[in-house]
């Protein structure tokens, strides 16, 4: 008998989440006016899963994600674990060499992309990689730099040469076979790997760390424990998602584990007047490391210490939340605003992928 919380697969664990209470807001993405229950969440990503089978992906094959946080991330994140395919997390600062590495590293199957960040065109940089997107057919790519690769899929409405949008692929899990969602739902185990993430790469080149349905929901369910979250929480996430605290808890496991919410802002936020805005008893509030130079203060940490704390009418949230900062030199202003001023205790999330994954 297991000791642990949960001894099920992360599509078993939030039909049952489903069936409870399926009316229940799961996430909010504010910046877009969309809010999905559990219910709705569950159907979207029935549809996506399907559309993933339609064009081929099956358990076991690599599904990259080099995406910012769309919603379709997380959409694609449960899309996967329902069907077995392993989704593979792309650190969203890499340049073209580095995605290279990674795409046949893990022999990755099929990729999801947005148009870019900053500087970068993700567009550009697949197009250089995978020169056969505009010469052959969706459906049909042989890559002969990537032979395992045969699908490339652009998360949004955009069309592009030789991609499939995220509005096609929905439209064909939409038309396609309830009964082959629910074979491949039935050939899940626990243990089977869900998740590749990718080392940093300080000691040598990066090795992808492979997480399992077990691993994950979890660790997710026991961070969320020592938040002391419950079902009527909202946990703001702003954390990059293809990192750590974005894939397990607290940025998406976590609220689930309880039956919670998520409220997803641009990374890019102010995320105190967020949290303000859309608390619901507890606060809680997941911010991740942006540093781009040493000694740099992680700017979701510095939207925390930037943001106003006090509520609409003027006072100050009530005490009892939490703000998760994703690295552990946080700076000593930001911990005494938080803790003081935002009357948040501050919690400190170690990513150490080989650990299972956040500490």
């Amino acid at each position: 008998m297991s000791d642990l919380f949960t001894e099920q697969t992360i599509g078993d664990f939030f039909a049952g989440l489903v069936k409870s209470q399926p009316d229940h807001p799961f996430i909010m993405y504010p910046d877009r006016g969309l809010t999905w229950t559990y219910a709705d969440f569950d159907v979207r990503t029935d549809n996506m899963a399907k559309g993933l089978l339609a064009i081929g992906v099956k358990k076991g094959d690599h599904v990259g994600v080099w995406a910012r946080n769309v919603p379709e991330w997380l959409t694609l994140m449960f899309a996967t674990a329902k069907i077995g395919a392993v989704l593979v997390t792309i650190n969203t600062n890499y340049k073209s060499h580095e995605l290279e590495y990674v795409v046949r590293q893990s022999d990755m199957h099929t990729l999801a992309i947005v148009d870019g960040l900053r500087d970068v065109s993700y567009i550009d940089v697949v197009n250089d990689l995978v020169p056969e997107l505009k010469q052959q057919p969706r459906g049909h790519l042989r890559s002969k730099r990537f032979p395992r690769l045969r699908n490339v899929i652009y998360l949004g409405q955009e069309k592009h040469r030789g991609m499939y949008t995220s509005t096609e692929l929905f439209q064909l899990g939409d038309n396609w076979h309830d009964d082959a969602l629910a074979t491949a739902k039935s050939g899940l185990d626990r243990h089977d790997v869900i998740n590749m993430q990718y080392t940093s790469g300080t000691t040598g080149f990066p090795k992808g760390v492979m997480l399992t349905h077990r691993n994950i929901l979890n660790n997710g369910y026991y961070i969320g424990e020592r938040q002391v979250l419950t079902k009527d929480d909202r946990l703001a996430h702003a954390a990059p998602r293809p990192h750590l605290v974005g894939v397990a808890a607290p940025g998406a496991v976590g609220p689930d584990a309880v039956g919670g919410q998520m409220v997803e802002p641009p990374v890019e936020a102010q995320l105190l007047p967020l949290v303000h805005r859309r608390r619901a008893g507890r606060r809680h509030a997941a911010a991740g490391d942006q540093a781009a130079v040493k000694g740099a203060q992680p700017a979701q940490a510095g939207a925390l210490r930037k943001g106003g704390v006090r509520r609409p009418d003027g006072g100050l949230p009530r005490q009892g939340g939490a703000a998760v900062l994703g690295r552990a030199d946080v700076h000593a202003a930001i911990q005494e605003h938080v803790e003081s001023e935002a009357r948040a205790r501050l919690e400190l999330g170690h990513a150490y992928p080989a650990a299972d994954p956040l500490l």
